[in-house]
């Protein structure tokens, strides 16, 4: 079945769900199951097209079955809170459709919405273009165990504080993500422990990366990666690290001494990465991480 974000017009279960949230704690009859405490309230928060009976402490009366939820068509932007910890730890959800989203600018907007969903296979962000919100990713997919694949071709700005901290940690059947789009990487933690342990993640193509200004915008994203191998920064200038040596801080932490791992750089970088913080390690084993600067040089 589908669960969209208007509860009020689905089916009947689905009107049992909200009649109890609003009874805070009621387990409806039928093929319902009661996931956690009822809900604290529901918040006022902003966003484009997304209605108000997600709750900010998460919808914890859901179906049994195998389900999915997709927005609706009008929702461009995750407003504050709007999707905080909705589906938080529902094994049940099978597929997530956001294919409308294009902007994430609400501060916790996606705030450990989808932590723990060990049956979710399939997500669909190929149309974010940016995030902007505080914390706006933040365990947004964390254990989210059975995704393999995630589009984010579309990505090319993160720029809240924390915006993308944490968003798919512990997802170890995630083998591919496509970064190809990001650009910008200007907030303070941006993606910081990002892919934490993501063990089966192979290969990361950030050729358009041109700016990681913000402090500790890469530190640890790719911490326990122990099947990463290669990493490419095609776009990377002289001047793509502003006044901050902390962006790559452990970068790669925990990756251990099974595969060796290449970051691939620009020719003419190699005064500019030998001076960030970590260089050339950048927390991965000593001897089991390579820095190349073997592709052509940029301005």
């Amino acid at each position: 079945m589908t669960l969209s974000s208007d509860i009020s017009t689905t089916s009947t279960a689905l009107s049992d769900i909200k009649q109890a949230i609003i009874e805070k704690g009621v387990t409806p009859s039928g093929n319902i199951t009661t996931y956690a405490a009822a809900i604290s309230n529901i918040p006022s928060g902003g966003g484009t097209g997304i209605t108000r009976e997600v709750s900010q402490q998460g919808v914890y009366q859901i179906p049994a079955s195998s389900f999915t939820f997709s927005l609706p068509s009008n929702a461009t932007d995750v407003g504050t809170s709007a999707l905080s910890y909705a589906f938080r730890d529902c094994t049940g959800l099978t597929s997530v459709d956001l294919s409308s989203l294009t902007t994430v600018s609400g501060d916790t907007a996606l705030y450990y919405a989808f932590q723990g969903c060990t049956g979710l296979t399939s997500v669909d962000l190929s149309s974010l273009t940016t995030v902007s919100g505080s914390s706006g990713l933040y365990y947004a997919f964390r254990d989210c165990t059975g995704l393999t694949s995630v589009d984010l071709s579309s990505l090319t700005t993160v720029s809240g504080g924390s915006g993308f901290s944490n968003a798919f940690r512990g997802c170890t059947g995630l083998t591919s993500v496509d970064l190809s789009s990001l650009t910008t990487v200007s907030g303070m933690s941006g993606l910081y422990y990002a892919f934490y342990d993501c063990t089966g993640l192979t290969s990361v193509d950030l050729s358009s990366l041109t700016t990681v200004s913000g402090g500790s915008g890469f530190s640890n994203a790719f911490y326990g990666c122990t099947g990463l191998t290669d990493i490419y920064f095609r776009a990377l200038t002289t001047t793509s690290f502003g006044s901050y040596t902390n962006q790559f801080s452990s970068m790669l932490g925990g990756t251990g001494r099974t595969k060796t791992h290449t970051l691939h750089f620009p020719s003419n970088l190699q005064s500019t990465i030998s001076g960030l913080n970590g260089y050339p390690n950048f927390g991965g084993a000593s001897g089991y991480v390579v820095c190349a600067f073997d592709l052509p040089a940029t301005s």
